[in-house]
């Protein structure tokens, strides 16, 4: 009988291991993301942009504001074609179309 039980029980931890394991399997995701740096046309960053990326598919939008060191960065895009468009006071408006995310990708 006991050895019965630790059979039972070896079965068991390793059925355990095994789903535990393949938990973490489905965190995979087939959306991508955007992400850039917005500098004026002497190279220097510039933070605090409000910087909108549109599906160009749906016409869904999302908006962000770049960070103190001119970065923007748009995660769990889904698989589309975008336009991008950065504005700021005193700035001209800056527009960038077709810009493809692909499953997990992540242009810059």
């Amino acid at each position: 009988m006991i050895r019965l039980t630790n059979r039972l029980y070896a079965y068991l931890c390793t059925t355990a291991l095994i789903l535990g394991c393949s938990l973490g399997l489905n965190a995979q995701t087939f959306q991508g993301g955007v992400r850039g740096i917005v500098t004026d046309p002497g190279g220097a960053i510039v933070p605090t942009v409000k910087v909108t990326l549109l599906d160009e598919a749906t016409s869904e939008q999302r908006s962000t504001l770049t960070n103190s060191s001119g970065e923007y960065t748009f995660t769990s895009v889904n698989p589309s074609t975008y336009t991008v468009r950065a504005e700021a006071p005193a700035f001209q408006k800056f527009e960038e179309a077709h810009i493809i995310v692909a499953t997990q990708g992540f242009p810059t």
